[in-house]
């Protein structure tokens, strides 16, 4: 590996969210649903149990509040570590579904950030839940 020229990068993070939760290093939020080395051979004992979705539902609003651009779902199918949020025998789709709704708020939040920072001060964009009809460029009503 040739370390003699830095390579840059648009974003990074530190593994570890799907054990120790959401924290606040680097500019990639990462979020996990728990975490499980137990019966692994030749591994150690770290442990975070999943609290049956409320450890994931924690941190991943800590990564919603965090404002960071980018989300990395740790680790998305690692069935030996107890930390894949795919279907399973133990937890069925839950996780499928409550990672849906919560990239979806991710995703939502930072839409509004935006409206919010100025970038259409006065007026939202939006479109007709019927079919794409364009940008519209509407009043802003209260609560929006």
């Amino acid at each position: 590996m040739d370390e003699s020229r830095p390579i840059a990068t648009e974003a990074n993070y530190k593994w570890g969210a799907a054990l120790e939760g959401y924290f606040e290093r680097g500019s990639v939020a990462a979020v996990g649903p728990g975490f499980d080395e137990r019966k692994i051979p030749g591994r150690g004992d770290a442990y975070r149990p999943r609290e049956d979705g409320l450890w994931y539902y924690q941190n991943f609003g800590k990564a919603i509040a965090s404002g960071k651009r980018f989300l990395v779902i740790e680790t998305w199918n690692e069935l030996h570590e107890a930390s894949g949020v795919g279907e399973t025998v133990e937890w069925g789709r839950d996780y499928i579904d409550y990672t849906r709704r919560l990239v979806d708020e991710f995703r939502n939040t930072r839409r509004r950030r935006r409206l919010d920072s100025g970038f259409a001060p006065q007026a939202l964009f939006g479109w007709f839940a019927d079919g794409w009809a364009g940008l519209v460029l509407r009043d802003r009503e209260a609560g929006d």
